[in-house]
C-alpha cells in the first residue's frame, strides 16, 4: 500500500537540497581562506543543481492528497519529517558556519548525504511501484554527491 506519492518524495528532496545550499553558502561566507570559500561555493552550487534536477523529476510524478484532519496537516508532517532528520535549521546553519572548520564541515556534509540516502531508501517502499524509479534517481544523485564529498574529505585529511 502506497502512503506517499513520488511527488511528495521529490518535494522533500527539493527542500533538503535547499537546506544544504543554505548550509554551504553560509560556510562560504565564514570561510577563512579562498580555497575553502571556493569549495563551499561549489558545494552550494551542487545543491542548487540537485534542486533543479529534482524539480524536473517532479514533472514525472503523481500527486495526490491524503485525507487531512486540518488544512495543511500533510505539509506540516512532511516538514517535521525533514526537520527531524536534519540538524540544519536556519539558526543551526549560522551557528555551525561560524564555528566549524573546513574538515568538520565536510564531515557534516558526508553525514547528511549518508542520512539522505538512508532516508530515501526507507521511504521508497511507501511510494507506488511505478514511481519508485524517481526515488531511485534521487538516491543515485545523492550517492554521486556523497562520493565527491568523501573524495574531497579524504584529500584534505591526508
Amino acid at each position: 500500500m502506497a502512503l506517499l506519492s513520488g511527488g511528495e518524495i521529490v518535494d522533500m528532496a527539493i527542500e533538503m537540497e535547499r537546506i544544504g545550499a543554505k548550509f554551504y553558502a553560509a560556510l562560504a561566507e565564514h570561510a577563512s581562506d579562498d580555497e575553502a570559500r571556493a569549495m563551499f561555493q561549489w558545494l552550494a552550487s551542487e545543491e542548487r543543481d540537485h534542486e533543479r534536477n529534482f524539480e524536473k523529476l517532479r514533472e514525472h510524478t503523481s500527486s495526490y492528497t491524503l485525507p487531512e484532519s486540518y488544512p495543511g496537516e500533510w505539509q506540516a508532517y512532511v516538514r517535521a519529517l525533514i526537520e527531524s532528520r536534519t540538524i540544519l535549521g536556519d539558526e543551526d546553519i549560522n551557528r555551525l558556519a561560524a564555528s566549524t572548520n573546513f574538515v568538520e564541515a565536510l564531515k557534516i556534509g558526508v553525514a547528511l548525504e549518508k542520512d539522505s540516502i538512508i532516508f530515501y531508501e526507507a521511504l521508497k517502499e511507501y511510494v507506488p511501484e511505478g514511481e519508485r524509479g524517481v526515488v531511485e534517481d534521487i538516491i543515485s544523485q545523492e550517492r554521486g554527491h556523497l562520493r565527491r564529498l568523501a573524495d574531497v574529505l579524504m584529500e584534505f585529511q591526508s
